[in-house]
């Protein structure tokens, strides 16, 4: 299959080649465990396994590159990632036509020769995925421009959280589900070291605080009756794959959708940046389960407070309408819009 223009956009994106994995195998060198007192075996075959992540990520650009009949475009900001698919090309200059950034406005100035090859007035499509997930509807809300630039061009998006404090937001937040979901009544102060440990986070006595706050409230707010933590789904929205995780799933006299938070908002902007998450879990929930909801709530643990999100037929059919939009914009977006 090949095209008479390809464009090959945000070449300066680093290379996903990280693993997560904790443990791993090889034909070769057997099973191994990321561990301090490993004997460097879990190194070699992730440095293995690196390579051939490397070697792959070459393949796809060079498939990538050759379906370009008569003009190829590459895109590439300034500032360039060691490792990416910039990198990779590692060519004379001679072969690319540069496209000019402005750092200041983060807009992309491309010629009118480009701009009629491309052809602004129609949708350009050239993005798609193979599920959507709850955190990025929520970012789309938010800021639908800012979204867009980081979907489509990775750009830094807005973010729905507080203020950071000791530690990253993210692994913050990590460390608190990974407490509700399997905490089982340990020493608190011992299990707060093993997480630092298992999210490779370097203590202080800030940090270690921190998390204790947020733990003990945690506690001091957790139903008795918990029925699901962690709940994954996969969603068939209008025909689209929606993937997600349900906190928790809690009986006290019905059953209720639980989503934990850690960050320092009021009351008042927890609801009206997540409320659409529990309205979607609450959504998912009933019609997978085919079991009544009969509320919603965001546990603060910043605040150690239950703040209660509505759910009736009225919320959840604007939900509908604003989630099909969401998706609509993921699949195809106008090339105007984002380079005007």
């Amino acid at each position: 299959m090949e095209f008479k223009t390809v464009v090959l956009i945000n070449m300066s994106k680093p290379l996903s080649n990280k693993t997560s994995q904790k443990i791993t195998f090889n034909k070769k060198f057997g099973l191994a465990i990321d561990s301090q007192r490993s004997n460097g075996k879990f190194d070699l075959i992730n440095n293995e396994q690196k390579d051939i992540n490397f070697e792959e990520e070459r393949r796809v650009l060079y498939v990538a590159m050759t379906r370009a009949r008569d003009r190829l475009i590459i895109c590439s900001e300034k500032k360039q990632s060691p490792a990416s698919y910039m990198s990779i090309l590692n060519a004379p200059d001679k072969f690319f036509k540069e496209v000019n950034i402005d750092e200041e406005e983060y807009q992309v100035k491309i010629n009118e020769d480009t701009r009629k090859l491309i052809n602004l007035n129609e949708a350009f499509k050239y993005r798609y995925r193979q599920n959507y997930s709850i955190t990025d509807f929520l970012n789309y809300d938010y800021d639908e421009d800012a979204y867009l630039m980081k979907f489509f061009f990775n750009r830094d998006a807005k973010k729905l959280q507080g203020n950071t404090y000791y530690i990253d937001p993210k692994v913050r937040g990590n460390m608190l589900h990974f407490f509700a979901e399997h905490y089982n009544d340990e020493k608190i102060d011992d299990y707060i070291e093993f997480l630092f440990k298992i999210f490779k986070e370097d203590i202080n006595g800030n940090k270690f605080n921190e998390i204790r706050e947020l733990i003990v409230n945690y506690l001091n707010m957790r139903d008795k009756e918990i029925l699901y933590k962690e709940l994954e789904f996969f969603y068939d929205f209008n025909g689209h794959i929606v993937r997600g995780f349900i906190d928790q799933v809690v009986y006290d006299e019905g059953i209720y959708i639980v989503d934990l938070k850690t960050s320092d908002l009021s009351e008042e902007e927890l609801v009206k940046n997540y409320k659409w998450q529990l309205v979607f879990y609450s959504k998912v929930f009933k019609n997978i389960y085919k079991k009544e909801v009969k509320g919603a709530y965001i546990y603060s643990l910043k605040h150690c407070k239950k703040v209660p999100v509505e759910i009736n037929d009225k919320i959840i059919n604007e939900l509908d309408e604003k989630f099909l939009k969401f998706i609509e914009q993921s699949r195809k977006i106008n090339f105007y819009k984002i380079f005007s």
